[in-house]
């Protein structure tokens, strides 16, 4: 019994230290993203990004106005799309490689 026990608590030791260094790399993951963060919100401040949630309906209608046939394709670094069209209530996502 004490065999079992001291095998078992060696395992839960090597549990333990791939626990720490996945915590580790969780803490660079989270300061990463607040520094990615941080840079998204300073390019929206001034007006050279552009998010998802900014999309509004008179904000949709100013860039179809800037388009002949009143479509907005948005490509996302995915290989998705996003096609806005003016006699569309609900938004069509695509996806598929950008040629």
């Amino acid at each position: 019994m004490f065999a079992n026990l001291k095998k078992r608590k060696a395992e839960l030791e090597k549990e333990r230290v791939l626990l720490e260094e996945y915590v580790k790399e969780a803490k660079v993951l989270n300061k990463d993203l607040k520094a990615l963060k941080k840079t998204i919100e300073a390019y929206h401040k001034q007006g050279a990004l552009l998010l998802l949630e900014d999309l509004d309906e008179d904000l949709i209608k100013k860039l179809q106005s800037f388009t002949e046939d009143n479509v907005i394709i948005i490509f996302c670094k995915d290989g998705t799309r996003m096609e806005i069209k003016s006699n569309e209530t609900s938004y069509k996502k695509n996806t598929g490689a950008i040629k």
